[in-house]
């Protein structure tokens, strides 16, 4: 029942939309009466697009001006209230370059002035020219102009093709007369524009067959509210609609054939953001398509979002192109389904910026940003983490830190296809786990990555030790080839690391911490128990404050030291934990029980 309401509210709105198109009885031009006209050329600065010639609309098209009409609004205690309106005459206009230029006859006067002008809004403007009372407040005059439309724009080809609603106002004019020789004003159109671009790496298993846009809104304010208009930027804050603003149901659009892009076919009245992502009010894409060659297609469904996912309003003379980025598999079934869930197996970008008229503005290119990985569980060591950053924006990209633990090797680098990035975190000493952040920024693009660091399970602050070593011995008083992970009996000369049993044998140092964790080598052993009473004095005050044992004086420990002069390959090295003792270090059968070992693992730097 519900629906057969909402259904037939849309029918009897467009039923009068269609009612109102008829020719008005009232008089078009409102100049008051006995007034003396002065002639003025105008000029308009049309918003700025970058549409390619191949594609079916053109930035001519996007710029196409059937009518002008200019209201004049005089100026009395600061007060802008309705005085007259007329027809402007096109002289010449230029889509591509932004330029048109049109002439007034305007009434001669002393008084102070404020010129509005709307292009391609005649309809609109005679259907309200009943309304149109002089001494009414401007913006009274100018929010009454409501353009409706009870299907998707019609932006199929030049030829069929329904220009944009325009707006601009100038300053404030001083009297008009024979010395008023031109005025220039700059314009907004009263949609927005969405295209939707595949990535390299998403064009390579996807194609777009269809494009579904869900709650776009039946009509749009000509004039943006005056709240919601920047001066000083010529672009609009915020969404200006009007009260009386409804769905339109579901507007697809299909391509003649699977591609990687559409471009220049979807325009929009103004949208508000949602109030969160996946909701059912938002105003949101389906897209079609074929995942990896199939004959299927399939359905994802795309919200309006930021580059930290919040949703985002559709603002007029706004351009937004939904970036692929990657499609990692088949999407839902069926399009409406496909909007009831939440997006699966689609990455996606969103790029917006406002075609301004402003002389210098630079409207962006396409470009995509990419990180090899965007989440690090880290074992709360000092380290060097590496990854791929990969962007194609012509700036190159910047990266921050959220915190002083995290530490970017570069904070800044070119465009290009596969670099490497490298940060550095710093030990965790803190107690507790932590969490912290980079943020990459590429053009209008933005990429967090989050590391989470635990307590750690080890010392990393020995010093002249780029080594992370074990808390505490390995339990008991393994032989060597258990303790380094190697078969029993091997008679290799190899360092150990190159000869682990996999999966590692229980009681290793692989097993018992983790890959990469073995038995320290002659060097690192001899500096972690040195015989010298200052050096040890430091080693020991390190294990300490990492929460470590001390290595036991009653014993010898292992390294992972083979010794190559027995040609057997059964002994290895031992060192004495003793100072006091006699023997420094020795060799001895890898078989023997009879010594202690204490595990380390190198720092990825």
């Amino acid at each position: 029942m519900l629906m057969k309401k909402y259904l037939y509210a849309f029918m009897l709105m467009c039923s009068m939309a269609i009612v109102s198109c008829r020719k008005e009885t009232a008089q078009f031009e409102s100049m008051p009466d006995g007034a003396i006209n002065q002639r003025v050329k105008l000029m308009l600065n049309l918003p700025k697009s970058v549409q390619p010639k191949t594609y079916a609309i053109t930035e001519n098209d996007e710029n196409r001006i059937a009518s002008i009409d200019l209201f004049a609004f005089k100026i009395v205690d600061g007060k802008e209230l309705f005085s007259y309106y007329t027809k402007g005459i096109i002289l010449a206009a230029d889509g591509m370059l932004g330029e048109a230029a049109f002439y007034a006859d305007l009434v001669k006067t002393t008084d102070d002035y404020r010129f509005v002008i709307l292009c391609n809004a005649r309809e609109e403007v005679q259907k309200a020219a009943g309304s149109f009372i002089e001494g009414k407040p401007k913006d009274d005059i100018l929010y009454s102009l409501v353009k409706l439309s009870c299907e998707k724009w019609t932006a199929a080809t030049s030829a069929n093709f329904t220009p944009f609603p325009m707006w601009g106002e100038g300053g404030v004019v001083k009297g008009v007369n024979a010395q008023t020789s031109s005025m220039t004003f700059s314009v907004l159109r009263s949609l927005a524009a969405i295209d939707v671009v595949l990535a390299q790496d998403a064009s390579n298993d996807f194609r777009i067959t269809s494009m579904s846009i869900f709650n776009a809104n039946n009509s749009g304010q000509i004039v943006p509210f005056s709240t919601n208009y920047d001066v000083n930027h010529q672009s609009v804050t915020e969404v200006s609609l009007p009260a009386s603003v409804q769905f339109l149901p579901v507007q697809d659009y299909h391509l003649d054939q699977p591609s990687t892009e559409l471009k220049n076919e979807i325009y929009l009245f103004e949208s508000k953001a949602a109030s969160d992502v996946f909701t059912s009010e938002a105003t949101g894409l389906v897209i079609g398509g074929k995942y990896k060659g199939s004959t299927q297609i399939t359905y994802y469904r795309v919200d309006m979002v930021d580059g930290s996912g919040k949703p985002i309003a559709l603002l007029r003379n706004h351009h937004y192109t939904v970036n692929i980025i990657k499609v990692s598999g088949a999407g839902i079934a069926d399009k409406e389904l496909a909007w009831r869930n939440r997006p699966v197996n689609i990455t996606v970008g969103i790029t917006q910026w406002s075609e301004a008229n402003l002389p210098d503005v630079n409207i962006p290119e396409v470009y995509e940003l990419k990180v090899g990985q965007e989440i690090f569980q880290d074992n709360g060591g000092r380290k060097r983490i590496n990854l791929d950053l990969n962007t194609t924006y012509s700036g190159g990209w910047t990266v921050t830190s959220s915190t002083n633990w995290i530490i970017p090797a570069a904070g800044s680098g070119p465009a290009g296809q596969a670099q490497n990035f490298s940060f550095n975190v710093a030990s965790n000493k803190s107690g507790a786990s932590r969490t912290g952040t980079l943020t990459f920024k590429s053009g209008m693009l933005s990429k967090t990555i989050k590391v989470t660091q635990a307590v750690p399970n080890f010392a990393d602050n020995l010093p002249g030790l780029d080594i992370y070593v074990a808390k505490t011995d390995l339990p008991g008083t393994p032989n060597w080839y258990l303790a380094a992970n190697v078969k029993d009996g091997s008679t290799s000369t190899l360092d150990a690391l190159k000869i682990q049993l996999n999966p590692a044998r229980t009681g290793s140092c692989a097993q018992v911490y983790g890959e990469g964790w073995r038995l320290p080598n002659y060097d690192e052993l001899t500096r972690l128990i040195p015989y010298q009473y200052n050096q040890r004095s430091a080693v020991e005050k390190a294990l300490r404050e990492a929460g470590a044992t001390l290595f036991d004086r009653q014993y010898f420990y292992w390294t992972g030291t083979n010794y190559i002069n027995n040609s057997s390959g059964a002994w290895a090295h031992i060192i004495n934990a003793n100072p006091g003792g006699g023997t420094l270090s020795s060799t001895t059968l890898k078989t023997s029980v009879k010594y202690r070992a204490r595990c380390v693992k190198s720092i990825p730097l």
